[in-house]
This record gives structure tokens, C-alpha cells and sequence, in this order.
């Protein structure tokens, strides 16, 4: 029978190397699941994936069984907001910067892999994701608010709110159900 990533986690947490390498190994593909959903750079994977593993190793250190989410879900969650977050460090540069020895153009040497359109699609859909959160029901918009921007665990939204957690399960399904059927009727 093969052991649950809860167990795994509890071998490491008490120092079991064997159970460190076997989680760094057994969450490798949310790692690069990830980087390709939250900061799709290739030519940077080799550090994207050393800074997941750094991610998860002091991960197994801070979390906390009483965080009230297995510790898969926090994975999920820390690797999700340190992509994401990655995305807001990069350093703007001026399209007609010089770059290099022979003074080349910026806009030059991007050409070919800069993909400006899909750069402007994605922010113009943040937007619009944003305004609909904006435009929910307030204990919707609380919970989805808490769960994905502030990173809260449904255990704390639930004692913030003072709701059950099946309520917050409920209502944040109810808030994504109501955003997809929105974002469905944009785009037809």
C-alpha cells in the first residue's frame, strides 16, 4: 500500500531522510505543475524547481498540523503564491534600452519570445477576475478574498467569519461556480 503524503510528511517532520527525499520526489510534479501554470518560464525551469524543493523543505519546518489542511493542500497553496508572486518581480525595462555590446535594441533582441498579446490577455482576464470577485455576494467575496488572496485555510476563514467550514467549503464553491458562469458569458 503506498503511503499517503500526509504520512510521508510526518516521517520528515521528525527528521527521516529517507522520508524528506521521498517527499521532495513524490511532490516533484506539483512542482513543475506549478511553474507551468503560475510563472511559465523554460528557460529558467533547472531554478523554478531548486526554489520548490527549498519551498517544500522549509515547509515540512513552519507547517502545522492544526493548520486545518493536509499538508498536500498547503503545498499546493505556498507553491501557487510563491509562482505567482514571482510575476510581480520583474523588473520592467524601456523598449528602447540598448542591450549589449553592439548596442542592440531591446525590442530587438524580444521579438522573437517576447509574447506582448498574451502578456496584455492575461492581465486584461486578472482584471475582469478581479472585478467579478469584486462584484460578489460580501460572504462570497470574503471567502474567495481570504482563501486565494490572502492565502487563508478554510479553518481560519471559518473562525474569522464565525461559520462552519462546511459553509466556507459551500460558499466558495457557490462564489467559483458564479465566476465561471460569468467568465462563460464573456467569452462566447
Amino acid at each position: 500500500m503506498e503511503r499517503t503524503i500526509q504520512e510521508i510528511y510526518l516521517d520528515a517532520a521528525v527528521g527521516r531522510e529517507d522520508a524528506v527525499l521521498e517527499l521532495l520526489m513524490r511532490l516533484q510534479p506539483l512542482i513543475i505543475a506549478s511553474i507551468r501554470k503560475y510563472y511559465n518560464r523554460n528557460d529558467e525551469m533547472e531554478d523554478l524547481i531548486q526554489e520548490g524543493r527549498l519551498l517544500i523543505l522549509d515547509s515540512i519546518v513552519e507547517y502545522r498540523e492544526d493548520y486545518s489542511v493536509p499538508f498536500l493542500g498547503y503545498m499546493k497553496s505556498k507553491l501557487r503564491f510563491h509562482y505567482l508572486g514571482k510575476n510581480r518581480n520583474r523588473s520592467l525595462l524601456s523598449l528602447n534600452a540598448s542591450a549589449g555590446k553592439d548596442g542592440e535594441e531591446l525590442l530587438e533582441l524580444l521579438a522573437d519570445s517576447f509574447q506582448l498579446e498574451e502578456d496584455y490577455i492575461d492581465r486584461e482576464m486578472s482584471s475582469e477576475i478581479l472585478e467579478m470577485v469584486h462584484q460578489l455576494p460580501t460572504r462570497e467575496r470574503q471567502v474567495i478574498l481570504g482563501f486565494y488572496f490572502e492565502n487563508l485555510s478554510i479553518g481560519d476563514i471559518a473562525k474569522r467569519h464565525g461559520i462552519t467550514y462546511r459553509t466556507v467549503i459551500n460558499t466558495k464553491r457557490r462564489a467559483l461556480e458564479r465566476m465561471r458562469g460569468k467568465m462563460e458569458g464573456l467569452h462566447v
